[in-house]
Formats: C-alpha cells, sequence, structure tokens
C-alpha cells in the first residue's frame, strides 16, 4: 500500500518574540530580539543572567472544559498553543468529534513539568511554609499531550517524546509516519518547554551561555540563551484535509533520524549524525540536495555546535552550499529546548508561504570554521523557497531533520 501524503493545516507559536503565527513571523522577519534579563526567578548563581521569557500571555483562556488551576505551566502552554493551531485549521468542536478515534497528539520536551518541583524539592525537600503541598502528578510529563487531548477529544495516539533539544522535530516526524501508515487522519504535533532553574544551572556550569547575545555562526560567539515556548502543527492526510476544504500551508516531505554515538554533550566533529539525518529525510521525500531552497539551522551559538553543522552542512550540499540561505532564529528567540524545532518548522512554513528567509541577527564577523555558509546575516531576504529543511540536534547526539514542500 502507498503511503498518504501529509499536509499542515493549522500552526501556532508562543515565543519571547511573539504570539500567535503573524506577531511571530513579523518579528522575526524584522530581527527582533526576544531575549533580555531573567525576571522569573533569580540568576543568582548563574554566569549569565539572560533569558528569552514569554510575557503578557494568558496560559488558562485555551481551557473550556478541563480546570487550568491543578496545571503547570508547561501543560498551559501545550494547551495554549494546541488550541491555537486547532482554531487556525479552521477546526471546530464538531468536526474533532467526528475524527476523535482517527486523531491524536504527539509533543517534544527537554523539562516538561519538571520546573514547579525544583523549587520545594531543591531545599532538602522540605515544603516551604505557608505553601500547599506538591502535586507530583501535575508534574507528569505526558500531561502535556494528554491534557490536550483531553480538552479536544482526541482519542487517537497521545504521545510525548524527550529526544532532548530535537524533540520537536521528532514529534512531528513521528506524526507523519502515524498517518502516513494510517494509524491516524490527523495529528496535532509540536514542542513545549518552560524556563528552569535547573537547566539554566547547568548551562551555565558548561560555561555553555551566552552574557548578552545569541551570535550563531559569528567568530565571536560565546554561547546559548534558553528560553521557553510552544508551537503546534496540525497534520492530516492530504485526502482529509481536501474533503473538508482546509487551508494548506505545504507538505510535510520526509524526516530522519539519526545518532551521532559520539558524547552526551558534544556533537560527532565531522557531523556525522546530522550528515545522516539530513541524508534520510531528503531520501524520504524523493528530492536531491539541489532542491532545497532552504535550511533553517540548529544554530545555537555555541563553539561546537556551529561548525560541526557547518561542516555537515557543507559535505551535503556540495556547491549548492554557495547559493543556499542557512540562518538560525535562535540568535533572536534564544534556545527554546524541545519547543525549538517546532517552532523554527513553523518559520520554514511561513517562509515557503512569503517567499522570505528570516535572518541570523547579531552577526559581526564570520568565522572561517563555519564553512562560509551564507548565513543571511541580519536582514531578511526575499527568496524563492519551494523546499525547507529544518534542522535539530540535542544531546546524547539524537538528530532530527524535517524536509517542508509547497
Amino acid at each position: 500500500m502507498s503511503k498518504r501524503n501529509v499536509v499542515v493545516t493549522g500552526v501556532s507559536v508562543i515565543t519571547s518574540v511573539g504570539v500567535g503565527v503573524d506577531a511571530f513571523w513579523s518579528a522575526v522577519c524584522r530581527g527582533e530580539v526576544g531575549t533580555g534579563k531573567l525576571t522569573r526567578f533569580s540568576p543568582e548563581g548563574l554566569r549569565s543572567d539572560r533569558a528569552g521569557e514569554i510575557k503578557n500571555f494568558d496560559d488558562t483562556k485555551a481551557f473550556r472544559h478541563l480546570d487550568p488551576t491543578p496545571h503547570q505551566r508547561g501543560t498551559r502552554l501545550a494547551m495554549s498553543a494546541s488550541r491555537m493551531a486547532v482554531e487556525d485549521a479552521k477546526l471546530s468542536a464538531g468536526s474533532l468529534e467526528g475524527v476523535s478515534e482517527r486523531a491524536g497528539v504527539v509533543m517534544g520536551v527537554v523539562v516538561a513539568n519538571r520546573p514547579g518541583l525544583e523549587a520545594p524539592y531543591g531545599q532538602g525537600h522540605k515544603q516551604p511554609e505557608g505553601r500547599k503541598p506538591v502535586s507530583l502528578r501535575a508534574h507528569d510529563v505526558a500531561l502535556v499531550s494528554e491534557v490536550p487531548a483531553s480538552e479536544l477529544g482526541l482519542r487517537g495516539p497521545s504521545l510525548v517524546i524527550p529526544t532532548a533539544c530535537a524533540a520537536g522535530n521528532s514529534a512531528i516526524g513521528c506524526a507523519m509516519d502515524l498517518i502516513q501508515d494510517g494509524h491516524a487522519d490527523l495529528m496535532l504535533a509540536g514542542g513545549v518547554d518552560e524556563l528552569s532553574p535547573a537547566m539554566l544551572m547547568m548551562f551555565s556550569l558548561f560555561d555553555a551561555m551566552s552574557t548578552d547575545v545569541v551570535r550563531p555562526f559569528d567568530k565571536n560567539r560565546r554561547g546559548l540563551i534558553l528560553s521557553e515556548g510552544a508551537a503546534v502543527l496540525v497534520l492530516e492526510a492530504e485526502e482529509h484535509a481536501r474533503a473538508r476544504g482546509a487551508h494548506i500551508y505545504g507538505r510535510v516531505l520526509g524526516h530522519g533520524n539519526f545518532a551521532d554515538a559520539h558524547d552526551m554533550t558534544h556533537p560527532h566533529p565531522e557531523g556525522l549524525g546530522a550528515r545522516l539525518a539530513m541524508e534520510s529525510a531528503l531520501r524520504e521525500s524523493g528530492l536531491s540536495p539541489k532542491d532545497v531552497h532552504y535550511v533553517s539551522a540548529h544554530g545555537t551559538g555555541t563553539p561546537t555546535n556551529d561548525p560541526t553543522e557547518a561542516r555537515a552542512i557543507r559535505d551535503l550540499f556540495g556547491s549548492h552550499t554557495d547559493s543556499l540561505p542557512v540562518s538560525s532564529i535562535k540568535s533572536m528567540l534564544g534556545h527554546s529546548q524541545g519547543a525549538a524545532s517546532a517552532i523554527e518548522s513553523v518559520a520554514c512554513l511561513m517562509a515557503m508561504r512569503d517567499g522570505v528567509v528570516p535572518p541570523t541577527v547579531n552577526f559581526t564577523e564570520a568565522d572561517p570554521e563555519c564553512q562560509a555558509l551564507d548565513v543571511v546575516p541580519n536582514q531578511a531576504r526575499k527568496h524563492r523557497v519551494q523546499v525547507a529543511m529544518n534542522n535539530a540536534f540535542g544531546f546524547g547526539g539524537n538528530i532530527s531533520c524535517v524536509v517542508f514542500g509547497q
């Protein structure tokens, strides 16, 4: 049996530069930086006080049936992004009921709901006076998919994928497979993460945090800045989407998932996993490297990630690299962990829609180690994009690549 085409019919984003696709995409195309001084909690003991925070956003409004009160910020952000994506796809409660057993949710995460446990249990497992006892169930990672499924009445697959910072792409690839293989007709797929004191401390101890801004592929880059966010894509079997007259943003053409099998924190020096994942995604898409018009880079701004990714891109794309825009929106948003590649997937779809590639901001000096990539420095660019590749790399060598097409 031939596999079904998978299309994107709804998108949502919640980021440090804007909430909602229009606000997000407009800010990204302007090169707006959403990182700044950390206010969510004290930066005491950290080597950097920078973070990308979502501000002035009510993450409880998406709940229509369930009570948002018991839920942690990660679950509420996942629910908010899911509601926004469903509404963007023009799916009403009635239409979801009609497909409920053939529709599900898959979310990528790194920390998910764990940050809420860090404050009380970081003090010798003592409950601070005046605070209610912590509900361990509220911190269950499964809730980031379970709650949207329950709230929206989706009875199909409900999954959480914790493949580190590749998780958003991994979730999209998993949802694509479920639809292609006939296990679902419609899936909500994306990623979510909130800011975590423990994660900030970990990267601080690694000396991997920038003290001002993120400078991907720049010779003067000093590290990443952690942020929070969420993004969800509504994926459908093409025949299902067309039967209900849905607007289609594009197709998910293919994905590749590989492991560096090299080190828990450092990428393979030759970018082995990255190249394998990109090659696999193109092979599944039925495309060659020269068919790609834009690469959304993982681009963290760390000393080790950027040259490794650049080497893998140059090795795969060869001379086509010279005319291939490769940019990193983490230069603006910071690194939103499990949500990062889901957000960047939305950017790929918007680049195809508008014929505009987003910039890599804060760029001042090219690094010879980064293989002379065209990083679209500091200003968005008009560019025809019919095929976009989205890269995501995670700790433990988790690599995931997704290819989108018009």
